[in-house]
C-alpha cells in the first residue's frame, strides 16, 4: 500500500477513535487496512456503475 495513502489512514483512523464514544466498538487498524488493500486490488481504471451499499458493522481480529 502507498505510504501516503496508509499514513492518511492511520491519522484518520486515530480522529475516529479518539472521537467516538467508547462504549461503541470500531475495528481494529488491521482490518481497515486490509479492508483498504481489499479495495485498492478490485479497483478498477474506468467507472461503470456506482453502487451503494450497507457497510458492514464490526469484525473480530479473527474474523480478518
Amino acid at each position: 500500500m502507498d505510504k501516503n495513502i496508509e499514513a492518511s489512514i492511520d491519522r484518520t483512523y486515530r480522529l475516529i477513535k479518539e472521537n467516538v464514544l467508547h462504549s461503541i466498538r470500531i475495528d481494529s487498524f488491521e482490518v481497515v487496512r486490509q479492508v483498504q488493500e481489499y479495495r485498492q486490488f478490485w479497483r478498477s481504471d474506468e467507472i461503470n456503475v456506482i453502487l451503494l451499499t450497507e457497510s458492514h458493522v464490526f469484525s473480530d481480529k479473527q474474523e480478518l
